[in-house]
């Protein structure tokens, strides 16, 4: 979950081990240009503009994500093994 420079790279990473989704509630990502060329060109499954609206599992194991377009009631639901959320990180450099 994220579209900034740490959700792609971590997307990109990840791709090159198991079948990855990155799902953004924009259309468009605030990586880095070159970071997001990259991952256009990958296998990574994007999905945007959705938002995570549940999690399903059964209670111990997350086994799906449930995600919702923005300004829309279209959902989809997305198995998953993993969530990683990279949301709001800023750096704080000197």
């Amino acid at each position: 979950l994220g579209g900034g420079d740490s959700a792609v790279d971590w997307a990109l990473a990840f791709e090159k081990i198991s079948p990855t989704t990155l799902v953004h509630r924009r259309d468009n990502f605030r990586a880095l240009e070159h970071s997001v060329q990259a991952l256009q060109e990958s296998s990574v499954t994007i999905k945007t503009p959705f938002v995570p609206s549940q999690l399903l599992g059964d209670g111990k194991t997350l086994d799906k994500l449930e995600i919702t377009k923005v300004k829309s009631d279209e959902t989809e639901t997305i198995e998953v093994d993993h969530l990683f959320v990279n949301y709001g990180f800023k750096s704080s450099v000197g």
